[in-house]
C-alpha cells in the first residue's frame, strides 16, 4: 500500500479541502446533537476513566469536549482538575450547565493553543478526522503531555465504517478517515508510542431510531458495528 507523505493515508485517497464542521456553527450544536453527545464515543471516555483509576491520574484535558456530558458522568466524579476545549457556542453551554472544570473556547484548526500546562490524561475523541491539518492537533497534544501522560484518541476506521476500497468520506464534515493500519503509522511517525489500539462501537446502546438504523446498515453491508478505533498512547520521550 502506498502512503501519503503527510498523513500516512494511501496516495489515491481524496481528502476534503475544508473543515465544514463549524460552518455555520449555529446549525451544528442543536438540542438533538447535544442529547446524542452523551452516547457517542462513550466507551472512549470509559477507557479514560479506567486509566484515571488505575494510575491515579489527577488532571484531564478534553480536546473537543462537546457538551461535556461524558465528562460530567464519567470523569468529574473522579477528578476535579478538568479542562475542556471546544468552539465558543458549546463552551458557553458547558459554562452555563456545569459546576465543574474550566471550559475554554478554541478553534483547534486556526487558533493558537490556549493551554500552557501539562495534564495526566488527554482525551481527544473523534476530532482529528474533522481537521484539514491534523498535525496541529498532535503538536498541541504533545505540548500538553509529559512522557508519563496518557493520551486517548479515537477516530473512525475507514475500512470498517465505509468498506474496503473507499477513497473519500461521504460525510462532508470529515476531511479524511484513516484505516487502523494507517492511523497507527501516522501516530508513530509523529512521535507517539502506542500502548493499545482497539475497535469499539461508535455509540453506546440507547433506544433511538438512529442507533438501530446504524446497526442495521452495518449489518446489511456485512461490516462490524465496532467501527471506532481507539488508541491509548504516550508521547515518545
Amino acid at each position: 500500500m502506498m502512503v501519503e507523505d503527510i498523513y500516512c493515508i494511501r496516495s489515491d485517497y481524496i481528502s476534503q479541502v475544508t473543515n465544514q464542521t463549524v460552518a455555520p456553527e449555529s446549525a451544528y450544536w442543536t438540542p438533538a446533537m447535544i442529547r446524542k453527545a452523551a452516547y457517542y464515543q462513550h466507551d472512549v471516555y470509559w477507557r479514560g476513566r479506567e486509566l484515571i483509576v488505575k494510575h491515579g491520574l489527577g488532571s484531564v484535558l478534553d480536546i473537543g469536549c462537546g457538551p461535556a456530558l461524558k465528562l460530567q458522568s464519567l470523569i468529574a466524579p473522579l477528578c476535579n482538575d478538568i479542562v475542556g476545549l471546544d468552539d465558543q457556542r458549546i463552551v458557553e453551554y458547558c459554562r452555563q450547565h456545569f459546576d465543574f472544570g474550566q471550559f475554554i473556547a478554541c478553534d483547534i484548526e486556526h487558533d493558537p493553543f490556549p493551554v500552557q500546562r501539562t495534564f495526566d490524561l488527554i482525551i481527544c475523541a473523534d476530532v482529528i478526522e474533522h481537521l484539514v491539518d491534523p498535525d496541529k492537533l498532535l503538536d498541541a497534544i504533545r505540548a500538553a503531555a509529559t512522557p508519563d501522560s496518557w493520551i486517548v484518541l479515537s477516530t473512525p476506521d475507514r475500512d470498517i465504517l465505509r468498506g474496503k476500497g473507499c477513497l473519500r468520506s461521504p460525510k462532508r464534515m470529515h476531511v479524511r478517515e484513516w484505516t487502523s493500519a494507517e492511523f497507527a503509522i501516522y501516530l508513530t511517525s509523529r512521535s507517539f508510542v502506542i500502548h493499545e489500539h482497539t475497535l469499539l462501537p461508535p455509540i453506546k446502546f440507547y433506544w433511538s431510531t438512529e442507533y438501530f438504523q446504524q446497526r442495521f446498515l452495518q449489518l446489511r453491508a456485512g461490516r462490524s458495528f465496532a467501527s471506532c478505533q481507539m488508541v491509548v498512547c504516550k508521547k515518545r520521550p
